[in-house]
């Protein structure tokens, strides 16, 4: 019975946790200035070209940075990368999460939007990594970025992708929710649904003022 116990939890852990990728999965034990950091790991990227904001990716603030702790030094030869294109990222790595160096400094690209960058030359070892963004239009977002101490074990054909939503379109589809709820109660009179539904429609304006919030103030 524990056998088949063992056998379902290694069935249900995702295909990207076993193929090399020191970060699949791992939340940064220190974030500043970064939104959404754990979709920087969680194996599912952009679509190349999409927004630089969307519901795939973290925005990283100037000077805002993420640490990552990998348990113990590891060797860190291979890394993948999918942000902003017109942007620089700097990824450094520590033993002791004090004394830094340049593990691979990530440059723009020509094409536009969220653009895969790779690299199989990498020649250090960290226990812990910092990502941090800089130079370009100060409009950073990550969507996804992975670590390998072989390069035969990164392919980015292994990675999945799917379409963020952006901060644009958020407002609308929020807005055209809470008009249909309020629809709903509008028709229908019964007093259980105002009492049900009241709640769940101040819920979507509210979310809807912080879509709308989120995108002209930033």
């Amino acid at each position: 019975m524990r056998r088949l116990g063992v056998v379902a939890v290694l069935l249900s852990l995702p295909a990207w946790a076993a193929e090399g990728n020191l970060l699949a999965g791992k939340v940064p034990v220190q974030v500043s200035g970064v939104n959404d950091p754990q979709r920087m790991t969680d194996g599912v990227a952009s679509l190349d070209g999409d927004e630089w904001r969307s519901t795939r990716t973290s925005v990283i603030q100037v000077n805002g940075s993420a640490i990552w702790d990998l348990g113990e030094v590891k060797p860190i030869r291979a890394a993948m990368l999918q942000g902003d294109n017109n942007d620089d990222y700097l990824l450094e790595g520590s033993p002791d999460n004090a004394t830094w160096t340049v593990l691979w400094r990530v440059h723009t690209v020509s094409d536009p939007g969220m653009r895969l960058r790779m690299i199989r030359t990498l020649d250090g070892s960290a226990r812990y990594v910092r990502l941090t963004a800089r130079g370009g239009d100060s409009s950073y977002s990550v969507s996804e970025l992975e670590l390998h101490s072989t390069p035969e074990t990164m392919a980015d054909s292994k990675l999945k992708r799917q379409r963020g939503r952006s901060s644009d379109e958020l407002p609308g589809v929020l807005w055209a929710a809470t008009l249909g709820a309020i629809a709903l109660l509008v028709h229908n009179k019964q007093k259980i649904l105002w009492v049900l539904g009241a709640p769940f429609v101040a819920a979507l304006v509210w979310a809807s003022l912080t879509a709308l919030l989120d995108r002209f103030v930033g």
